[in-house]
C-alpha cells in the first residue's frame, strides 16, 4: 500500500502522539516532580479544533475530537496542579486504568487512520490552485468578498494548468455535490487543469439555500450531515432529495452568473456527479455537462476511504 502523506494523515497522527503520551505518562513519570507533560491536554484540544476546522466533520475528525475532549477532561485536575505549581505525589488507580484505556484506543485509531489513509496520484504537479471568497446569496447574486466584514458564503477554486489556459477551450466548473466538497473532485478537476481547461470548483453555503437547518448547514458540517442522513435515515433523504436538487440548482446558477459576468465571452460546461448532473439538466435542459456517476461522493474513496467505506456497506442494506 502506497501511502500518501497529506495533511489529514500528519495531523492526525501528531494528535494521536499527543495524546498517547500524555496517557501513558504515569508509567515513565518520576513522583515528586512537577507534571509538565500535561500540557499536551490543551495543545492536544486546539489542534483538534485546527484539525477540525481545515477538514470538515468526518468520521476521524470528529471522533478524535471527542477522544481530545475527554482526555481533556480526565486531566483536569492534573492540570489545575501544575498551573499551581505542585507536585505529584502519586497516580490513582482508577486514573491510570482510564490513560491506559484511553492509549489503547488513540493506537487503535492511528492504525485505522494508516490503514484507511488518503491516496493520491502525484496531487500536487502539473497544476496550481488560485481561491477566491465569494459573498452574497443566491437571490441578491455573489461577488467576491472584498470588504473585511462582508460575509464568506463560499468559495470559488480556479485550476491552472502549469502549461497554461487553452483559450480555445471552454471553462469547465463543477459545484460541489450533496455528500461532498469540491476538494473530493480534485484529481478530477486537476487532471483537466492539465489538459489546458481553465477550470472551476465552488463550495457554496448561502443563508437563502437551507438544506435542513442553519446549524446542519454549517460548512463544517452539512455534508457529513447529508452523509449520514442517507446512511442512518435513507427514507427522509429518499423523500427530500428533489428539494435538494433544487437548493443546487440555485447554488449551479449563481456560480454560472459570477463567472459569466467574469467572462462574457467564454462558453462554460458543467462537471457534475450524480446529482448535480440532475440539477444541471434541470435548469439548462440540455447535455452540456460531463457526468460521473459517483453517487454524489465525489472521490471520497481516495480522499475519505474509510468513510467511503462505511457509506457503501450501509448503502447496500438499504
Amino acid at each position: 500500500m502506497q501511502i500518501y502523506f497529506s495533511g489529514f494523515l500528519v495531523g492526525g497522527l501528531l494528535i494521536c502522539a499527543l495524546i498517547v503520551l500524555l496517557a501513558l505518562r504515569f508509567l515513565v513519570h518520576k513522583r515528586a516532580k512537577v507534571d509538565s507533560i500535561v500540557m499536551a491536554a490543551p495543545f492536544a484540544l486546539v489542534f483538534a479544533i485546527f484539525y477540525l476546522f481545515a477538514y470538515g466533520a468526518n468520521l476521524f475528525s470528529l471522533c478524535i475530537f471527542v477522544l481530545v475532549l475527554v482526555v481533556f477532561f480526565t486531566n483536569y485536575r492534573a492540570l489545575q496542579r501544575f498551573a499551581e505549581g505542585l507536585y505529584v505525589d502519586y497516580y490513582h488507580a482508577y486514573f491510570s486504568v482510564a490513560s491506559f484505556v484511553e492509549a489503547l484506543v488513540t493506537v487503535a485509531m492511528a492504525v485505522f487512520l494508516i490503514i484507511y489513509a488518503p491516496v493520491s496520484d502525484t496531487p500536487t504537479k502539473g497544476y496550481t490552485i488560485e481561491k477566491t471568497q465569494l459573498t452574497g446569496s443566491a437571490t441578491q447574486g455573489l461577488s467576491e468578498k472584498s470588504q473585511f466584514f462582508d460575509s464568506i458564503d463560499g468559495a470559488l477554486y480556479e485550476y491552472i494548468g502549469d502549461s497554461g489556459i487553452d483559450a480555445e477551450k471552454p471553462i469547465l466548473l463543477y459545484v460541489s455535490d450533496l455528500f461532498c466538497y469540491s476538494k473530493d473532485f480534485s484529481p478530477v478537476l486537476a487532471g483537466y487543469a492539465r489538459e489546458g481547461y481553465q477550470v472551476f470548483a465552488a463550495d457554496l453555503f448561502l443563508d437563502d439555500v437551507e438544506y435542513n437547518s442553519k446549524f446542519l448547514d454549517n460548512k463544517l458540517i452539512r455534508p457529513f450531515a447529508l452523509r449520514m442522513q442517507k446512511v442512518y435515515n435513507n427514507s427522509k433523504f429518499e423523500k427530500n432529495l428533489d428539494v435538494y436538487i433544487q437548493k443546487k440548482e440555485r447554488e449551479i446558477k449563481s456560480v454560472k452568473d459570477f463567472l459569466e459576468k467574469k467572462y462574457p465571452n467564454k462558453e462554460i460546461l458543467f462537471l457534475g456527479d450524480t446529482y448535480t448532473s440532475q440539477a444541471v439538466k434541470n435548469l439548462f435542459f440540455k447535455e452540456n455537462i460531463i457526468k460521473y456517476d459517483w453517487g454524489g461522493c465525489g472521490l471520497l474513496s481516495q480522499t475519505l476511504p474509510l468513510e467511503y467505506k462505511v457509506l457503501l456497506s450501509k448503502d447496500k442494506k438499504n
